[in-house]
């Protein structure tokens, strides 16, 4: 159902309930009387919402951080940030060989209590 040129459209019956549709109407009604426009009350809502989802998505991408190793920051170095010509095989290898099974589960973000345990790595001649 279209709007009616008079306001916004609040829903078409049978999907929406005629008690909402009227609460709708009501509540423009009272909006228009306080002089707030209906419209950008709604479209300031949308912002309002987009914002929220905005807030999640970093919190979530902070809660990310916060949970990464240096396993999965190793796993991601190799998947994206080199290529080596046997596929990175050798460093696959000896990462897994020295310095994981010591360093692959502390935490990433916390460089000051990380490095070290760098020094504790055993180096070869």
């Amino acid at each position: 159902m279209a709007s009616d040129g008079r306001g916004e459209n609040r829903g078409t019956w049978p999907a929406t309930s005629l008690e909402f549709i009227r609460r709708a109407r009501d509540q423009a009604k009272a909006d228009v009387r306080t002089g707030v426009n209906p419209n950008d009350k709604r479209v300031a809502g949308r912002i309002e919402q987009q914002r929220l989802v905005e807030q999640t998505i970093k919190a979530e991408a902070a809660r990310a951080a916060e949970d990464c190793t240096l396993q999965t920051l190793f796993e991601q170095w190799v998947r994206d940030g080199i290529a080596r010509k046997d596929g990175n095989a050798e460093i696959r290898r000896s990462f897994g060989r020295d310095v994981m099974p010591q360093l692959g589960s502390k935490p990433c973000w916390r460089r000051p209590k990380t490095e070290p345990l760098l020094r504790v790595v055993p180096t070869q001649n």
